[in-house]
């Protein structure tokens, strides 16, 4: 339970939500770390991503009651197993919403985007196996950098030339995906539960 200092009123946690993801090395989690901490003080995001949180969602579970858990791991690690090992890299910057005051900032994904799409569809067929709605949206591969800008609105364009427009992260082999549940109110707040590798 948490407590409300003001009123001393203790109400629940939010329960967790699941996701499966794609995680990214320490090297290049650093590396955007970096590069976001350039970007804080010049323009006004209501969270950043932090440092350890950084990922390459492929399905979306929501809240699951503890005993769907297992199914969806065992789904998933048989949708995977198969998978070839295949290689990105991350590069530029981009957004959703207005171009002033972007609702997302993200980082973009490169490298063998075929092979990271058949995988995101291999995962979303097995949740389909197991009653989850498939995405209705293309995919669209990002790693969420800062949410909700809510400084004076600046042309995107700024924003990418702070980032660096050239900029390109180290490459590196994609081997595994990991089923992560979000801890709300935690630092970071995305926890692996566990990991499905490919070829396993």
């Amino acid at each position: 339970m948490k407590r409300d200092g003001e009123r001393g009123v203790e109400r629940p946690m939010r329960p967790p939500n699941y996701f499966v993801a794609v995680p990214l090395p320490d090297a290049v989690k650093r590396e955007l770390q970096e590069r976001c901490g350039r970007l804080k003080d010049k323009f006004d995001y209501r969270k950043w991503t932090h440092g350890r949180d950084y990922h390459i969602t492929l399905k979306f579970f929501g809240n699951c009651p503890p005993q769907q858990l297992r199914p969806i791991l065992r789904e998933v690690s048989a949708a995977v197993r198969g998978t070839p090992a295949f290689t990105l890299s991350l590069q530029g910057i981009g957004y959703f919403g207005g171009g002033g005051s972007p609702r997302v900032l993200w980082a973009g994904v490169r490298g063998e985007l075929e092979a990271l799409g058949r995988l995101q569809s291999a995962v979303e067929r097995a949740a389909a196996v197991l009653g989850f709605p498939p995405e209705t949206r293309p995919y669209s591969p990002h790693v969420t950098l800062a949410r909700q800008y809510q400084g004076t609105p600046v042309p995107f364009g700024e924003q990418a030339e702070a980032w660096g427009r050239d900029w390109e992260s180290e490459a590196w082999t994609v081997r595994s995906v990991v089923l992560y549940r979000t801890d709300f109110g935690r630092t970071p707040m995305y926890a692996p539960v566990e990991e499905a590798r490919f070829g396993v």
